[in-house]
């Protein structure tokens, strides 16, 4: 309404054409009011206040008007408003009626299963109305009769005195069974203790102190072994590489055969060794053979001794 009314004012910014006079300095109303008589003069000021009052209507009109649009904007907005609400409102009760009708539904799916297989059991009338074959079941009732009386002499003949004495017979049979292996397995565990104790003697005993020591010598030994055969290896490799006649020159000198030789009898040590060390070596597998043969000897003897007392 503001923007309205400033935007048309009722008087004009300019001048009006009908007040401009000859003095720029005078009022605009001097000539009407100096020469009252003049006819010209009255009718142009009485249709200037005419085209004032015109004006102040049309800006009342127009005030009054943009009121009344701003007033409809802001009623149709309320209406709008108040049906959002409603149609909100409405949305929740459709959900609310599908939440009650859910049950209804599957109330309903249950009602027409159930209509549709009372129509497929009883679908044709003639069937309900025909009369029953009373020749089938009367032979089915006898052959139920007949597995029954089957199934009840099976039981009279399984439950008799004789089949209940030999029942009791393949238990006795059993027990006895039962007994002789719990008897044979006791034997067993008695000798196999046995037989584990005597072998934690001999272990704790000296004899298997020595002859483990006698393992680690053997190994000891052959380790020495190994080394010598790598050591005459080599030197058998230098030995051949110095008595080679194709290296040898006219230059060597006194120096290198006496080198030759000590190596030559370094090398024949060596094999001297080499070969006692095989010697032991051979001795004590022997003489660890005997001994492992001796023991075992004496210990199938002692098991053979405990199994016939037994």
């Amino acid at each position: 309404m503001h923007s309205v009314l400033g935007s048309q004012h009722p008087y004009p910014s300019a001048q009006s054409p009908i007040f401009v006079t000859a003095r720029p300095n005078s009022s605009p109303f001097s000539d009407v009011f100096r020469t009252p008589k003049n006819n010209k003069s009255v009718k142009s000021l009485k249709s200037m206040r005419t085209l004032q009052t015109e004006n102040k209507s049309i800006i009342k009109k127009k005030a009054r008007s943009a009121f009344n649009i701003r007033k409809m904007s802001d009623q149709i907005e309320i209406e709008n408003r108040a049906l959002n609400d409603e149609y909100i409102e409405i949305n929740r009760e459709i959900a609310l009626l599908e939440c009650e009708l859910m049950p209804l539904r599957e109330k309903c799916n249950k009602l027409r299963l159930s209509i549709m297989s009372f129509n497929s059991l009883y679908q044709n009338d003639e069937i309900m109305i025909e009369p029953p074959n009373f020749n089938s079941a009367f032979i089915q009732l006898q052959n139920e009769k007949d597995e029954l009386t089957r199934q009840h002499d099976e039981a009279l003949q399984y439950y008799s005195n004789q089949s209940i004495e030999r029942i009791q017979k393949e238990i006795e049979k059993g027990i006895n069974f039962c007994e002789l292996l719990s008897s044979s397995n006791a034997n067993l565990k008695m000798q196999s203790d046995d037989i584990f104790s005597k072998i934690t003697q001999f272990k704790r005993s000296s004899f298997f102190y020595e002859v483990q020591q006698q393992k680690k010598r053997i190994e000891e030994l052959s380790q020495n072994y190994t080394d010598a055969k790598q050591l005459h290896a080599a030197l058998k490799v230098e030995y051949f590489q110095l008595t080679d006649p194709a290296i040898k020159t006219e230059e060597k000198n006194v120096n290198e055969a006496s080198d030759v030789i000590k190596l030559t009898r370094k090398l024949n040590t060596l094999k001297r060794k080499y070969y006692e060390l095989c010697d032991d070596l051979i001795r004590m597998k022997q003489r660890q053979t005997e001994e492992v043969e001796a023991i075992t000897a004496v210990l199938a003897q002692q098991s053979d001794t405990d199994l016939s007392e037994s």
